[in-house]
């Protein structure tokens, strides 16, 4: 979503730090932890893959990639983090950035929509084990986001497989956005920042759509 958004959102008043794609290697369950990670009390996930493909075309590999990314990697990170702060008596929040896709049938994103269908469970089911030892755990559902790469790559996959021109495939992946804007990234990020305060604490284990107005 973005490092710097979430300082100025947050007014300085968390230490923030950032697990770059160097130090988090999702392909050899290997995770570099930040310096003080037991001392923490936040962690956002907002990995995924994507890879647009029919059902019968698919890649092997490609379907795993795209599975371990999107799910795999968070569950084991969210394991992780729980094991390393368990015990520092801090009340601890977990927000795992996940996609309509949990819910809505997407174009040629079969193994995608799987994986993210599983994380949205995988959110529901952490947020009640790990209530009564002090985690809140959330989900946010983003809709198209303006702004981000993979809306990029989508547009860019569209013209590909339904062979459109990129003004056509923009206009098939815009045609669901009845407020007639776009969700964007510091949208996310201020659903983000509400959900670190108290006022949201019975939100854990919650859905949270940003559909805006999608069916």
């Amino acid at each position: 979503i973005g490092h710097a958004i979430f300082q100025e959102l947050l007014n300085c008043k968390h230490s923030i730090s950032a697990l770059t794609e160097d130090e988090f290697t999702v392909g050899n369950d290997q995770m570099y932890m930040i310096d003080g990670i037991h001392n923490c009390d936040v962690a956002i996930f907002n990995n995924a893959k994507m890879n647009l493909d029919w059902i019968g075309e698919q890649d092997h590999q490609k379907i795993e990639s795209v599975i371990f990314n999107t799910m795999t990697a968070t569950i084991k990170a969210v394991n992780d983090f729980v094991r390393l702060t368990m015990d520092n008596g801090k009340i601890k929040t977990i927000i795992i950035i996940g996609s309509m896709a949990h819910n809505h049938v997407l174009n040629a994103s079969s193994a995608y929509c799987a994986a993210k269908a599983g994380i949205a469970m995988y959110a529901r089911c952490a947020a009640y084990e790990l209530a009564p030892k002090g985690y809140r755990v959330y989900c946010i559902h983003p809709s198209n986001v303006l702004d981000a790469p993979m809306s990029e790559q989508t547009i860019t996959e569209l013209m590909r497989l339904r062979s459109l021109t990129r003004e056509q495939a923009e206009s098939y992946w815009a045609a669901e956005c009845p407020m007639g804007t776009f969700l964007t990234k510091k949208e996310i990020a201020e659903t983000v920042a509400y959900l670190l305060t108290d006022s949201a604490r019975y939100l854990s284990g919650s859905d949270i759509e940003l559909k805006g107005g999608q069916r």
